[in-house]
C-alpha cells in the first residue's frame, strides 16, 4: 500500500506536466500558424500579439497611422504630411490638408486610423475592434 501511494505521488505530478506540456504545445502551433498578426514568446510561454501587421489595399501600415493618399499616390501619415487635393489650396498658393480627402476606396478614413474589414464589410479601428 505505502509502495503504491509513494508511486502515485511521483506519477501524479509528472502526469500534470505531461498535460500542461501539451496544452502549452497546442497554444505555440496556434500562434505559429498566424504568423502575420502573432508571435510566440518562449520565455512566457504565451502567445502575443503583434501590432503593426495591418495593411490596407495600397499596402500601408494602419495602426502606425499610415493611409494612402491618392493625390501623391503613396502611403503616409497625415499629421506628418499633408495629403493635399488638387483642387485645395489656400490664398497664400500653400497647399491646404483635404480634411477626408485620405479615404479609401470604401469610404475609410485612414487618418482617423479607419480601414476595411472584408469579414465584418465595414470600416474599423483594429485597436478598437478585431475584424475576424
Amino acid at each position: 500500500m505505502k509502495k503504491a501511494l509513494f508511486a502515485l505521488l511521483i506519477l501524479l505530478p509528472t502526469l500534470a506536466f505531461a498535460a500542461s506540456q501539451g496544452r502549452v504545445d497546442r497554444l505555440r502551433r496556434r500562434c505559429l500558424a498566424r504568423p502575420a498578426t502573432h508571435q510566440w514568446n518562449a520565455q512566457t510561454q504565451r502567445c502575443d500579439r503583434l501590432i503593426g501587421g495591418q495593411k490596407d489595399e495600397h499596402g500601408c501600415l494602419i495602426p502606425a497611422g499610415y493611409s494612402w493618399c491618392e493625390a501623391k499616390q503613396k502611403c503616409l501619415r497625415t499629421w506628418e504630411e499633408a495629403c493635399t487635393a488638387s483642387s485645395s489650396s489656400s490664398v497664400s498658393g500653400t497647399p491646404v490638408p483635404c480634411a477626408g480627402c485620405d479615404r479609401d476606396v470604401h469610404g475609410c478614413i485612414g487618418s482617423a486610423g479607419y480601414s476595411w474589414c472584408p469579414v465584418k464589410q465595414k470600416c474599423l479601428r483594429v485597436w478598437e475592434e478585431a475584424c475576424q
